[in-house]
């Protein structure tokens, strides 16, 4: 479907694996489905990583930057069980385990002209799991003039902010501009449908 995922859940206790895939973002996730009376939201997580990025969605080469970290949907909060990042400098090839502390990690940047990439690893205490993957979520430059993010995330799908100055340099919202995933909700879940569950409408972060 256009406008989202849609699978028919049998009646009897199972688990399922749902998976997203693009060029540029993979999100697999893992959960439980049995018969209900009704429509029930699908217990799905999603991780949202929020840069400060330049208006070319670039940071600083060789720099250690701050980056956000945010659970969202059925391991928010205190239903998060577990949490492991990863960011890769080399597109993919090598990951190197971040370390989340006061909701978000450090990362190295690589010389100009490269790219850094995130993955994330979650689960909540019924365990219900996603594993999400963005690929060159955004780009280094020699120079870089960003903004800290927003307290007040944009929902999902929104641009972080419109500015009228072009020089002007915005928040991204997870990932990078049009031809990188950065500034996108990272792995988001379109309001994937279940009969008789289903998933809830992509969380406003």
């Amino acid at each position: 479907m256009a406008d989202g995922l849609q699978f028919t859940a049998v009646a009897d206790k199972a688990r399922y694996t749902v998976a997203s895939v693009s060029t540029e973002i993979r999100a697999t996730w893992s959960f439980e489905s049995a018969r209900t009376d009704g429509e029930q939201a699908l217990p799905l997580s999603v991780v949202r990583f929020t840069p400060a990025l330049s208006e070319r969605s670039t940071s600083k080469a060789r720099a250690s930057v701050a980056v956000p970290v945010t659970v969202r949907g059925a391991a928010a909060g205190r239903n998060l069980a577990s949490l492991r990042v990863y960011y890769s400098t080399d597109s993919g090839k090598h990951w190197q385990r971040a370390t989340v502390q006061a909701g978000g990690i450090r990362v190295t940047n690589p010389a100009a002209g490269r790219t850094v990439s995130f993955k994330a690893e979650a689960s909540d205490r019924r365990g219900n799991t996603v594993v999400q993957t963005i690929k060159d979520a955004y780009r280094t430059a020699q120079t870089h003039t960003g903004i800290p993010r927003s307290t007040k995330a944009p929902g999902a799908g929104t641009p972080a902010a419109s500015r009228t100055r072009r020089d002007a340099p915005r928040t991204s919202s997870g990932s990078a501009p049009s031809s990188t995933p950065a500034q996108r909700d990272a792995g988001t879940p379109r309001g994937g449908k279940a009969t008789p569950s289903r998933a809830p409408s992509a969380p406003t972060w």
